[in-house]
Parts: structure tokens; sequence; C-alpha cells
């Protein structure tokens, strides 16, 4: 598993580490021409220095050197070479130690001096000078002495060659020395930047720490914003929204918990209550018959409770498969309204049926199960003798369909409870047909169809509306 802190530290100390060998290798190079510099300056001069003590005479060459100079190039600890010759390669003069050998450099034209790497006789590495050098007759006049120019053929060849073995030995210590250095300010720019990373990540620490202590029964607790540094405040942020959901989340699955078992309760009681009187009097037929009737409805009230929860719980857990196919929305609502017909005559609601007959593409078992629950809600909530509304609206961005119905008893504060699982209102919880899982189904229904619902209370009237994403192929006529 892969470490910030190891690889902020890795990257740090890689960057350093390139900057430092990038400016060792500048200052190495620049030391290097500076030393390299100097070496050549002195055989260049040493080169010149030949060249001015040669002149042309009347018998030829005269090389008018003098003897502490001339001793210098007879040195056998550390040899000087030289050598001179003619255009056509007639070798006028050469140090004693060559012997009959030669120094090889190439030579350019007049003027100019070429530095080259060259194996002196005796085996060892050195850098050689070589230059075209002019020869000037001197001669006595009326005047003086006098020079007369040179002709092309009176140019020597003027090769001086040295050993540059110390100074190869001096640049690897150097070169060596400066990688020592640079290992050693890596290592410590490594270390100083592992320090900074960590004493950079504390807050990060902390704030694992202030998460690690937060258990199911602390969800309360939320972590301090402000005190954070600025890039993990966005972060503390969303991990206390993260909390205040598993929170509300928590507390909708005990409540649901605490639900589920009050619900079972009473199909529970009434179930083992016919089975003790069957047991108590089994010779009565007419008790049998009504401790039979009695469990076989609190069994089926026990079932319908199950396949709810059932049904809720896949749609939420999102294992629901979706079939899309063209389904009439108006042809929906009116099947929900007549399979809800013997209680809503028996409450004398009359059904208001209103909008654009709408095709829309859904899972069709799906949106039955949504509409045929809004639909049930209202019809057994809606005040007796009064209507149930229903319109469908379409325009470029989606279809709206809103169901009302009055309900006066119902407040404000209640409307956040009402997709709550088994959630009822007080003038509702007589009874046991209804579980509160209508509108929770409703809400998960519509969440797994990418549907919007909201519930509004206004005057005394409910109002719930759907909101389906508009269908490019949506098909609608005004009844």
């Amino acid at each position: 598993m892969r470490s910030i802190r190891a690889d902020l530290t890795a990257r740090i100390s890689l960057l350093v580490g390139v900057a430092f060998l990038v400016f060792s290798g500048a200052v190495y190079l620049l030391f290097r021409g500076a030393v390299y510099g100097e070496f050549d300056a002195a055989l260049i001069a040493r080169a010149e220095l030949l060249a001015t003590h040669m002149t042309l005479e009347e018998d030829g060459v005269e090389l008018d050197f003098p003897e502490h100079l001339l001793a210098e190039y007879q040195e056998t600890e550390e040899p000087i070479y030289f050598e001179v010759w003619l255009k056509d390669r007639e070798v006028l003069q050469r140090s004693p130690l060559l012997g009959e050998r030669d120094l090889h450099c190439e030579l350019g034209s007049a003027g100019e001096v070429r530095m080259c790497n060259a194996r002196l006789p005796d085996g060892r590495s050195g850098r050689s000078v070589a230059m075209l050098v002019p020869l000037h007759e001197e001669y006595e006049n009326d005047e003086g002495i006098d020079v007369r120019a040179p002709e092309p053929s009176e140019f020597l060849h003027v090769v001086v060659a040295v050993s540059s073995e110390q100074l190869l030995a001096s640049m690897r210590a150097s070169l060596l020395q400066q990688l020592l250095v640079t290992a050693l300010l890596i290592s410590v720019a490594s270390l100083v930047a592992a320090g900074g990373v960590r004493r950079g990540l504390r807050p990060l620490a902390r704030l694992e720490q202030r998460l690690g202590e937060i258990g199911a029964n602390q969800l309360h607790v939320r972590l301090p914003v402000e005190e954070q540094p600025h890039e993990l405040q966005a972060v503390s942020d969303r991990l206390n929204k993260l909390l205040e959901r598993l929170e509300s989340a928590f507390g909708r699955e005990r409540r649901m918990t605490a639900n589920i078992a009050h619900e079972l309760r009473t199909p529970i009681a009434e179930i083992r209550s016919a089975a003790e009187v069957a047991d108590r009097w089994p010779d009565d037929p007419k008790l049998a018959a009504e401790a039979v009737k009695t469990a076989r409805e609190s069994a089926l009230h026990l079932q319908r409770l199950v396949d709810a929860i059932l049904r809720l719980s896949k749609l939420e857990s999102g294992n629901a498969q979706l079939s899309h196919r063209p389904c009439d929305l108006r042809a929906c609502i009116r099947e929900a309204w007549e399979s809800t017909g013997t209680v809503a005559k028996e409450r004398r609601l009359r059904f208001v049926d209103e909008g654009a007959r709408v095709d829309l593409t859904a899972d069709r078992q799906l949106l039955a199960i949504l509409v045929r629950n809004l639909v049930e809600n209202a019809v057994h909530h809606a005040a007796e003798g009064g209507p149930v509304r229903s319109l469908v609206e379409v325009s470029a961005e989606a279809v709206t369909w809103s169901l009302e119905n009055e309900a006066s008893e119902l407040r404000q504060e209640e409307l956040a409870q009402l997709p709550e699982p088994f959630w009822r209102s007080e003038s509702s919880r007589t009874g046991s047909a209804h579980f509160g899982l209508g509108l929770a189904l409703c809400e998960a229904i519509a969440r797994v169809m990418g549907l919007r619902i909201a519930f509004e209370l206004d005057k005394g009237w409910i109002r719930v509306q759907v909101v389906f994403p508009c269908d490019p192929e949506l098909q609608t006529s005004l009844d």
C-alpha cells in the first residue's frame, strides 16, 4: 500500500538530489574548464616561447634557446617533449627524449592553435599543443636591422607535449570529492524533507485519530473545521456531512427496527390468542371457526408486512432490475383509482383527473406500484366526501404529476417524516390496515427510477408531486 509520507519524501528527495547533481555537475565542469584552461595556457606559452627563439639564417633555421630553458626538455621525471618540422615533414629539431619518435597533432592554418589529448612516448597520457609559426629573416640595411616577411614555405610546425596524468588525477580527486559532498548534501536534504513532510502531515494524522475515535454510538461528534489547515477544511466539512448522513441513517434504522417489532407484535399476539382459544375450547365449532379466521387474517397481515419490507429492502439495496416499456401515465392513474373503488365509495370521495395524456418509457411494474401507493394513501387520508385531484402537466424539461387531497390534521413539521418507514400521524394510528410503508416505498421507487418526489402542505391541503425527466420520444395529447 502506498504511503503519502513516503511518496512525498521520495519525490522531494529526488528533486533535491537532481538539483544538487545538476549544480555539482555545473560546478565541476566550470572548475574543469578553468583548470584545463590554465594548463593549456601554460602549454601554449611554452610553445610560443620555443618559437620565439627560432630564426631563419642563410644556412637554415637556428634555435637560439637558453640552456636553463632547454634543460626542462631533458628532465626525465616529468619530461616535456617538443618537435619542429617544416611543411614537408622535414624534422628540424626535437627534444632529446623523443629519440626518433614523432609527436602527432593535427595542424590548422597559420596563427591557429590546436589542443589535443595525446599518448606520450613513455606511454602516459598527455596533452599537446600544435601551431604553425612563421619564420622571420633578420638582415642589416643602411638603417639598421630589418625583418623580412616570411614566404609560405617558411612556416614551421611546432608541437609541444607534456604529461597530463597529475592533472587527470587532480580532476578525478576533485570529482570524487564533489560526489561525496553531493551525496552528503542529498542525505541531509532527505532527512530534512522527511522531517518536514512528517510535520506537514501531522494535521492529517490528528484527523485520522479523531475519526478512529468515532464509533456507531458517537456519530453526533463533529470534526473541527476552522482549526484545520486550509487543504483539510473541505475534507473535514465533507466528513462532517457524511457523519450527519450516517447519524440520520442509523437513527432511521433504529426507528425502523423498533417499528417493525411494534408492527409484528399485534398480529403475532392475535395468532397466539386464536391458537389458545382453539386449544382451550376444541369442541366449540363457532369459537374454532372464529379462531381460524382471526389466525388467517393475522397471517395475511404478516405476509403483506413482510412483502412490503422485502420490496423496500430490495429497492434500497439497488438490486432492482428495471424493464423499460412505454407506459400511459393517465391510464395507470385511473387503474389505481379503480382499485380503491370500494374504499372510495364508502368514504364518498370524488376523483378529479385532469391534464395531458402522456406515454412514458419506464418500468411499468414499479410505476404502477408508485402510483397505486400514492392514490391509496390519498384515498385513506382524504377528508370524507371531499375530492382527490390528479393533474398531469408536460413541459419541455419534464412531466409533472400532482396528486392532492385535504389533510387538515397534518402539520407542517410532519412533512419531512412522511417518507419514513412505519411513520404514521397520530390520527391514522388506529387500525392495522396500513403499516406506514407506502410513501417510503414510493420514495425508494422514485430514487431507483431517477424521479423526483416532493410533498407540500398548503392551507390544509397535501400535494404530492412526482417529476419525470423529459423523454425525447415523449408523446402527449390533451383530453
